[in-house]
């Protein structure tokens, strides 16, 4: 009776996969499936993209000699049609970056949806995963943001330029945002993991801009050799902007969208210290 019993569970474990699989708008054979369920899909060159609506929170993979980036983290999706998933890291993103991380609770976002409290538990397992998700999501509008404005013109200089003017309007000058941005970096302090999505967001955001002032470097016959320094300074300057802003919000008041876009170019051009001949 008892391989009887195993025989018939494998057989409807089976069936109840290919179902699933058939649901799913990738191929199968494009698919490559995290540990957590999330679903990636195979780009044009081979780059892991999530089968999940843009604002949704997902897996990255890194291709070729490198591999992962990073560990598989409680904050992959559970599937590319579960709406509500996206509905409440949009939520908790808002709640978040208007009440603070500490002030939020899981009853809070359950409410402002009006489900339970199991379908968020279900999906992201604890409050801190949830707050993961939705740093992916912070990280991901900004990805597409920069993408955006890096396709809008072959100019390496214009590219940095608009870049550094997206990154400024997104995350210094929009208030929820930078909100948000403080609160993850005053928690990632006292939570590893926490503290290594922050990370692998900085990491990854320096890497795209690192390779956009390389080129404008170029393109005004400079030392592209300085890419990365300069790179350095532009983050620092960025982030001291952003912090100081938490205790004197008026400062961001006081500096003009497009001044400190120019300075930050600047500085990007010509790291700091250097006047413009």
């Amino acid at each position: 009776m008892i391989p009887e019993f195993r025989n018939k569970h494998t057989l409807e474990f089976v069936i109840l996969k290919n179902t699933l699989a058939r649901k799913l708008r990738t191929p199968r054979n494009d698919r490559v499936r995290t540990k957590r369920g999330g679903v990636c899909a195979r780009g044009d060159e081979g780059e892991m993209t999530p089968v999940l609506t843009p604002t949704s929170s997902g897996c990255e993979k890194k291709t070729g000699k490198e591999g992962k980036r990073g560990s598989v983290s409680e904050t992959e999706s559970i599937g590319a049609e579960d709406p509500l998933y996206v509905e409440l890291v949009q939520n908790a993103f808002e709640l978040f970056s208007t009440l603070g991380y500490r002030k939020v609770s899981t009853d809070m976002v359950a409410e402002k949806l009006g489900v339970t409290k199991s379908a968020i538990y279900w999906r992201f397992k604890s409050k801190k995963g949830l707050l993961l998700a939705t740093c992916d999501y912070y990280y991901r509008l900004w990805r597409e943001d920069i993408f955006v404005q890096a396709r809008s013109t072959s100019d390496p200089v214009l590219q940095l330029e608009r870049v550094i003017r997206a990154t400024v309007k997104r995350c210094l000058f929009d208030a929820q945002n930078r909100f948000f941005s403080a609160e993850v970096f005053h928690a990632s302090f006292t939570d590893q993991d926490i503290c290594k999505s922050w990370a692998d967001f900085l990491a990854d955001g320096r890497k795209r801009m690192v390779e956009l002032v390389a080129r404008a470097l170029t393109a005004k016959s400079l030392l592209s050799e300085n890419a990365r320094i300069n790179t350095e300074w532009l983050f620092f300057t960025m982030e001291g902007i952003k912090q100081h802003s938490g205790f004197e919000p008026e400062i961001i008041n006081r500096l003009q969208c497009e001044s400190m876009v120019a300075s930050l170019t600047h500085i990007a051009l010509y790291g700091p210290g250097i006047s413009i001949k």
